[in-house]
């Protein structure tokens, strides 16, 4: 597993199959005729496009000053197989805001703002100087901002208004501050608290909602992407639980039609001065997924406080620190701070924050603590804490924890940091490298566990951000079979591996799977599987999908593998559950040696259907890996 390019390699993104290009609009920062490829085109100023369905609004090369004049995109309405396209060169062309770092809770500035439209994409331009946002989606559904390169800005995307959902955030790189300072020489409250000299880094690659407005309904996918320097690096909104400031409790939260089904996977996180991924504060957290990510230098990988709903499932991430504290590496300091500040302010690696408002738990009465009243999933994650704590902390309920494998400090067990105990929460199967805390002792927690003072040892390469597993491993086939629905673990050996690694390939999880909101969900395809003992072929949909009712009685699938030259048929399909379609025979004597792993599936168009809404099965958001396509 190559681990720096790994949100490629393991799980990408999709290419859009059998979309219709119209005009092709060529804009420059001031008009008239230019050079692309070769031949002279004549170009207009990106304010004068008005794009149709299909249409690509393409940019050369330059800098866009922005300044106040944000750039808007309103009443745009692409579809699925003619989606608006505006698309740059990258780093060679530039949105500049020509904006000061200014930190905002309610009122936001931003560079681009999509608004009342649909099926937009945002894609290869680099945005620099955005505060407080780079991206703003507002009203609209089914936008796309992918492989843009951000620096600076308290968030790159933000979304706002229920009526916004289906957000795709994709194989972007976000520096919020390209100095280092926040990381290397700021204390931390400068950045974290509101009144911070550097409040302005109060943000995260995504962000959505605002005090006092509504927040956005959901279907959010956030993958591929690399953040660096960010102070969140994938944050909820800023304040859906809005607290009285003398007792700290929430005046109201939002409602349960709210933040619902956000997937985020293969994100590689490095130095996140706070959070790695922060729904907290939003109230209402109803199928989150966060699963395959990397965090290097994270001060907490994932948390979760007041907040309420699930289900919830964290997986298969990695989460790791190799810089032990916050002081100034060698040569200048980027920023104005006083030195003698930072010499307590060290590196505390926290895994699991749930509904935790202080570093006191005496003075968190129990109204103020919120709830889940659906599991809260952590299983086969990877943590390793170095010296530092704390592992799972706060108030912990409906927490299911499976199959991690844990580097924790000396005399700090897992659970040591838990406030109290409640009787819905599950620990076990985990491999330790101490004992677990005598909370979990007490209450006949992690009965199986596996205690290895050496666990460490049973890594490959540490240092170098390698935790696969050693052949000596004492994680090896020291998990738990895990079920979910009808998915089981995939696994080699007697049992599954605990942490994020199978061996030396990365833990499989359960595909993806959404529940219903407030707006209608398309399936969309979030898993394929081989079986190479029965030759069958399983697709795995994110709702619940039927065959339309005109759909042909008998169809077939094709899949292309990585060592055979044509694509392989596969017949005898039907929804064999609600979420899998599964085909059981495959044309030709093929010998599995020849075929490799699979590269590409081809879907029939007419034949998948929501089973709730009818809607058709849709491409947006779909895995590429393999590439997914439909059959015309």
């Amino acid at each position: 597993i190559d681990r720096e390019t790994m949100s490629v390699t393991v799980l990408c993104v999709l290419l859009l199959v059998g979309t219709t290009v119209g005009t092709v609009h060529y804009v420059t920062p001031e008009g008239g005729t230019s050079s692309f490829e070769g031949s002279i085109v004549r170009t207009t100023v990106l304010s004068a496009v008005r794009p149709s369905p299909g249409d690509v609004v393409q940019l050369l090369p330059g800098t866009y000053n922005i300044g106040v004049n944000k750039i808007g995109f309103y009443n745009l309405s692409g579809t699925e197989d003619k989606p608006i396209t505006v698309r740059g060169l990258g780093r060679r062309t530039v949105m500049d805001g020509n904006q000061q770092p200014s930190f905002s809770i309610i009122h936001f500035s931003a560079c681009m703002e999509i608004q009342h439209s649909s099926h937009v994409i945002i894609d290869s331009l680099a945005f620099v100087n955005c505060w407080q946002v780079g991206v703003m989606v507002s009203s609209s559904q089914f936008v796309t901002v992918q492989n843009c390169f951000f620096e600076g800005a308290q968030f790159a995307v933000y979304g706002k208004h229920l009526s916004t959902h289906h957000i795709l955030v994709q194989g972007n790189y976000w520096n919020q501050d390209p100095t280092g300072g926040m990381w290397f020489a700021l204390p931390w409250r400068e950045s974290h608290d509101f009144n911070g000299t550097h409040a302005f880094y109060m943000g995260g690659l995504f962000g959505h909602g605002l005090p006092y407005a509504a927040d956005i309904t959901g279907g959010v996918i956030i993958r591929n992407n690399r953040i660096q320097n960010s102070m969140h690096a994938i944050s909820g909104p800023l304040l859906d639980c809005i607290p009285n400031i003398h007792t700290r409790k929430c005046i109201q939260y939002n409602n349960k039609n709210e933040n619902i089904n956000f997937e985020i996977y293969g994100n590689i996180v490095r130095q996140s001065r706070d959070k790695g991924v922060k729904p907290n504060f939003s109230g209402n957290v109803r199928n989150w997924w966060v699963h395959h990510n990397i965090f290097v230098n994270a001060h907490n990988c994932f948390a979760f406080y007041e907040d309420m709903g699930g289900p919830v499932y964290i997986f298969s991430n990695l989460c790791y620190k190799n810089d032990d504290e916050y002081i100034p590496h060698t040569g200048t300091i980027p920023l104005n701070v006083n030195v003698t500040q930072l010499e307590h302010d060290h590196l505390t690696l926290n895994v699991l924050q749930m509904n935790d408002m202080g570093d006191n738990p005496g003075v968190i009465p129990n109204w103020h603590r919120m709830w889940f009243d659906k599991p809260f999933y952590f299983f086969h994650n990877t943590i390793d804490q170095g010296s530092r704590d704390k592992a799972v902390f706060g108030y912990a309920n409906q927490l299911w924890h499976r199959n991690n494998a844990y580097i924790v400090a000396q005399g700090k067990g897992l659970g040591w940091d838990l406030f109290d105990w409640n009787t819905t929460n599950s620990f076990d199967y985990d491999a330790l490298n101490q004992p677990p805390a005598p909370l979990l002792v007490q209450h006949k927690q992690e009965a199986h566990a596996t205690v290895d003072n050496n666990l460490k040892a049973g890594f490959v390469d540490p240092l170098q951000g390698n935790y696969e597993l050693k052949n000596s491993s004492s994680a090896i086939d020291a998990g738990e079979v895990l079920h979910f629905g009808e998915w089981s673990s995939v696994y080699s050996g007697k049992a599954p591996d605990c942490g994020a690694f199978e061996g030396d390939s990365w833990t499989v999880g359960p595909p993806y799977q959404a529940i219903e909101g407030a707006y209608v969900d398309p399936p969309r395809v979030t898993g394929t599987f081989f079986n190479t003992t029965s030759r069958s072929f399983d697709v795995y949909f994110s709702v619940v999908t039927v065959t339309a009712p005109d759909a042909p009685k008998s169809y077939f699938i094709e899949v292309g593998f990585s060592g055979y030259p044509t694509l392989v048929q596969f017949t005898g399909c039907s929804i064999a559950h609600t979420h899998r379609l599964s085909c059981s025979r495959m044309a030709g004597g093929f010998e599995l040696s020849q075929l490799g792993t699979v590269a590409v599936v081809q879907l029939p168009r007419s034949v998948f259907v929501s089973a709730a809404t009818g809607a058709a099965a849709s491409m947006w958001g779909s895995i590429r890996s393999p590439v997914v396509g439909w059959q015309q």
